[in-house]
């Protein structure tokens, strides 16, 4: 009986002993569909921003609060809104695909009286490679455009090549579409076999403009089409994407050489966005 009792209270000493070391361990669950890197050991949160936002159109100014958590490598891995000291949405970093800390939000209206909230990330890397997540105040903070699935679907579309001619194409493997894109001071290569380009970067920026006069603002995202040194531009590639039923449509791609010059405008074909 002792001998049991002895190694009982052993158990009780090892558990209560691994309780207090492991007591800060963050342990808060997210939302249906996040995660939670596992190699958060312990809350290391940083505010980023904090804002007043009339959310509801009423003339009342919430306060709003972005923070992030980073992770034992300094990485980000939770991202949370508060509004009013409430916590209404955590967002956790994939994979490390924005390595940086640097956020901002923002409220935007893109049809009258529907304000939203737009939440940019911005990598760390040289591509400068931009994300903005899209959330409806007014409607139990609904996410209407997931960055990571707007890049997935634009990535890998566009190859540049050189031609014979020391001409460079941009090809939209999904339409077939091929565009003549000029070459200029570094971009002209002269080598032999001639080597093809680095291609379109990552969405680097988004603007908002509304760009057919309707009255409703479309998200414009755009990527860098990289010279024959990454540091060379070829042109740009724009996606627009048009706001209607609470959601956002791409609905076509303008290509611009590297002056911004429009060269070519067509429909957006493939893959649409789910939300």
């Amino acid at each position: 009986m002792t001998k049991t009792i002895n190694h009982g209270m052993k158990i009780l000493i090892v558990g209560a002993l691994i309780f207090t070391l492991t007591g800060c361990a963050y342990t808060e669950k997210a939302p249906l569909g996040s995660k939670i890197e596992s190699n958060i050991i312990e809350k290391n949160m940083r505010t980023v921003q904090v804002a007043s936002f009339d959310l509801g159109q009423k003339g009342v100014l919430n306060k709003v609060k972005l923070t992030v958590e980073m992770d034992k490598y300094e990485n980000p891995a939770l991202w949370t809104i508060a509004v009013d000291g409430k916590d209404v949405i955590h967002i956790p970093s994939f994979n490390g695909t924005y390595m940086s800390s640097k956020a901002d939000l923002k409220l935007e209206s893109f049809a009258p009286n529907k304000p939203l909230i737009l939440l940019y990330r911005y990598s760390s890397g040289s591509g400068g490679k931009t994300a903005v997540d899209i959330y409806d105040p007014q409607d139990h903070w609904r996410q209407i455009l997931f960055s990571d699935e707007l890049a997935n679907s634009l990535e890998g579309r566009f190859n540049v090549q050189y031609t014979a001619e020391n001409k460079a194409e941009l090809i939209d493997v999904v339409s077939n579409v091929k565009v003549e894109l000029p070459l200029t001071g570094d971009n002209i290569n002269t080598t032999t076999p001639l080597r093809p380009p680095i291609g379109a970067d990552p969405i680097s920026e988004y603007t908002i403009e509304d760009v057919d006069g309707d009255g409703i603002k479309e998200l414009i995202a755009l990527q860098r089409v990289a010279g024959y040194v990454h540091a060379g531009t070829l042109g740009y590639v724009k996606t627009i994407l048009k706001y209607e039923s609470n959601t956002f449509k791409p609905v076509s791609l303008e290509i611009l050489d590297a002056e911004n010059k429009r060269l070519k405008t067509e429909a957006f074909q493939g893959q649409t966005l789910s939300r």
